[in-house]
């Protein structure tokens, strides 16, 4: 089965998550938004995707099953959210906010939803980082 994905952002982040995304048979990119339309067609032409008009747009479970949020932190206010109350699967790039009730709320709202999901931050797979989560957890 094809998981079918939507990208909101088309700066170098999603470009480059877009890259290993096109390493992967059953991924396909069906829709970019950016709020400058220009660098949203850019990336859309590498895959073939639709240009989306709107994030609610985009965000539409009958198109896509997962999102990739790589929009700067400062431009994404409830977009975790509205992707996890529809039943969309996402990534999102770090960090998941800037504010603690924030994140808060965010984590609530997505983990209620039952979503797979993930947040960017690779380092926390490096083993120094497990050496050093473990020496202070206490």
């Amino acid at each position: 089965m094809t998981v079918k994905i939507g990208m909101i952002g088309a700066g170098g982040m999603a470009r480059h998550h877009l890259k290993g995304l096109q390493n992967i048979a059953l991924a396909e990119v069906v829709s970019v938004y950016d709020v400058n339309r220009e660098g949203a067609e850019s990336m859309a032409s590498l895959t073939g995707a639709r240009v989306s008009d709107s994030v609610d747009d985009l965000l539409d479970p009958e198109t896509i099953d997962a999102v990739f949020i790589c929009a700067p932190q400062f431009a994404r206010e409830g977009l975790e959210e509205m992707a996890a109350s529809r039943g969309i699967h996402l990534f999102v790039e770090k960090p998941l906010g800037l504010e603690l009730q924030s994140v808060q709320r965010k984590e609530q709202a997505i983990r209620e939803s039952g979503v797979i999901h993930s947040v960017g931050y690779c380092l926390r797979y490096y083993d120094t980082v497990q050496q050093a989560k473990e020496y202070l957890k206490d």
